[in-house]
């Protein structure tokens, strides 16, 4: 296949507003190729060159394509710049080119070339760069070399997620949506949209199901749903196991001593390698007595005069590249182990709850590394016990507590009533925060002229349609620096027109526009129904919004696709709706 056919299947997806459309166009491009390179554009159809926990890093500023651009145009660079800020896009200023393409590079030849770039480092690298690059452009038409300058910028920006591509796979195997499920277990146990579409393009269905755990490959982490009180949990899901919730890092760790050498893994939330990160909890789990194992944990930073854990504004600090060193004296951590996934080439996602726990607490009975520990857990029969054990957790400095079904088995990537969190609450209806993405700000008045930033518009991630939906316009929670540091960090991600995975009524389109990658933590004083916000709206129904919003904090361990979902607002608003029914009765 050659590249300048992704390309042209690129362009008709950036045109499209509908869903289905794009899914059809990604559906077409994968039949038409080969396993390798069903691979490679699942890849660079999100600006990737490799799965996301591997990293994608290709260390070239926008300011070093403006000469690259302009010798191609044979421009000055002032024109390129004069023309990126009318366009918005230096994929759009050179996809304006005439220049004859000097050879027709095959999707292979081009993919190869941009991971030896993406390779290239030390002095002298950005010279060497820029003298590729133009080569590599020159060898493209000018429609494929806009593609390949988004890449780069990291601003590729087709408006759609894994969700499609997977959808889109359906299409390829069986010409509808009925594999979605199938290949969506397969990406949550085994996180690599590239292996997945090449799985499937090679040998189709059977294949997929035969997908299982990989070591040092990430399994997308369940989540847990909401409820607001210990009465509405017990009768959700009786009797049940309470485990403290901690706030800190949530990590998953892969362990692998089958070549005789210890090799231990450490991932985000965010599926982000965050190995180099913790040598004091490498440390603590290396002479752990198993061959393979993935287990998940919650490190926290810990006041060793004490004993007792630090607020997350200080656990974050851990969360370096460089001092690594002098920060794990100043912060130990501590890592609290609540789960289990995988142990000597098997798989315990198929086990209850309870039988995980159990094995678990068996493999760490003996391990004397104070570093590391099993989180504690009861059995809960009632409301009042349940009650009781939130409330020793909350003295004891901590978020709340996780209440599990004892018989669940471990879901991959799924939200549900399996896991439900119980949190401290707040004044005001909603009980809990809501994670967000910004969609785009609007221009200041008064003061905050002088910010460029006046509020902001956030939305909340619908998963079945593979898009974001708006909640919130928020213009409070910040101060003076805040509102300028978050004009930096829009500004980063500034588009000149709406993305097509948002939906945002005409009366609500922001002054600035930026591509939904910034999360951050709302906190609201409940949500209501509204005829102008998206979130959840239907042609029978009107929508979801904040009211009072509020800015607290910047989520950075999360991805957009994890934002807080439609379906879970929607529940966090019926719970409004209970507690609402529970206080007219006391005051009756």
């Amino acid at each position: 296949m050659q590249f300048g056919e992704v390309a042209h299947a690129f362009l008709e997806i950036e045109k499209e507003a509908s869903r289905v459309k794009m899914t059809e166009y990604l559906a077409h491009l994968f039949k038409k190729a080969t396993p390798e390179e069903a691979r490679m554009i699942a890849y660079l159809s999100l600006g990737l060159l490799r799965a996301v926990y591997e990293g994608t890093q290709f260390n070239f500023a926008a300011k070093s394509l403006v000469p690259v651009v302009a010798c191609l145009l044979d421009i000055s660079e002032q024109e390129v710049v004069r023309r990126s800020v009318l366009a918005g896009d230096l994929g759009a200023v050179i996809s304006e080119g005439t220049w004859n393409a000097s050879d027709n590079l095959s999707l292979k030849s081009v993919f190869e070339q941009l991971r030896d770039f993406a390779s290239m480092s030390g002095s002298g690298s950005v010279d060497e760069k820029m003298s590729v690059l133009v080569d590599l452009l020159r060898a493209l038409d000018p429609l494929s070399a806009r593609y390949i300058v988004r890449i780069l910028l990291g601003k590729l920006r087709l408006g759609f997620s894994e969700m499609t591509l997977i959808d889109a796979l359906s299409w390829m195997l069986a010409g509808d949506k009925s594999l979605r499920a199938l290949l969506e277990y397969a990406f949550n146990v085994s996180a690599d949209i590239g292996l997945i579409a090449q799985t499937a393009r090679e040998g189709g269905v059977a294949a997929v199901e035969r997908i299982g755990i990989v070591l040092g490959v990430p399994i997308r982490p369940a989540a847990a749903e909401r409820l607001p009180s210990a009465t509405a949990i017990i009768e959700k899901v009786g009797v049940a196991i309470a485990q403290p919730k901690f706030d800190g890092f949530r990590l998953q760790v892969h362990i692998d001593r089958r070549d005789g050498h210890t090799q231990i893994t450490f991932f985000s939330r965010n599926l982000l390698p965050m190995t180099s990160m913790f040598p004091d909890l490498y440390k603590a789990l290396k002479d752990l007595p198993v061959e393979t194992a993935v287990i998940e944990g919650e490190a926290l930073a810990v006041d060793e005069a004490t004993g007792t854990y630090l607020p997350f504004q200080e656990t974050v600090r851990r969360r370096r590249k460089y001092d690594i060193a002098a920060m794990v004296d100043e912060l130990p951590l501590k890592l609290m182990l609540f789960d289990l996934l995988y142990l000597d080439g098997v798989s315990w996602l198929e086990k209850t709850q309870q039988e995980r726990y159990v094995q678990l607490k068996k493999m760490f009975t003996d391990y004397g590394n104070r570093s590391v520990a099993v989180t504690d857990q009861i059995v809960v029969h009632t409301a009042q016990e349940l009650e009781a054990y939130f409330l020793g957790s909350i003295t004891a400095g901590l978020e709340g507590v996780m209440v599990k079904r004892p018989d669940s088995l471990y879901q991959p990537g799924k939200r549900n009533f399996s896991w439900i969190k119980l949190k401290r609450s707040e004044r005001g209806k909603l009980d809990d925060t809501i994670d967000a993405v910004v969609l785009g700000y609007y221009n200041g008045e008064g003061k905050r002229a002088l910010f460029g930033i006046g509020a902001f518009l956030v939305g909340v991630y619908n998963k079945n349609e593979d898009r974001f939906e708006t909640i919130a316009k928020i213009g409070t929670g910040l101060t003076d620096f805040g509102w300028r540091e978050l004009r930096a960090k829009c500004d980063e991600l500034k588009i000149t027109e709406q993305p097509h995975n948002v939906v945002v009524a005409r009366d609500l389109a922001p002054d600035v526009w930026v591509t939904p990658e910034l999360m951050v933590v709302i906190r609201a004083d409940e949500i209501t129904r509204s005829p102008i916000h998206s979130a959840g709206k239907r042609p029978d129904a009107l929508g979801y919004a904040l009211r009072f919003p509020r800015f607290l904090e910047y989520r950075f361990d999360k991805s957009p696709t994890e934002a807080t979902d439609v379906e879970e607002i929607t529940s966090l608003f019926e719970q409004q709706k209970m507690v609402e029914s529970e206080n007219a009765l006391n005051i009756v």
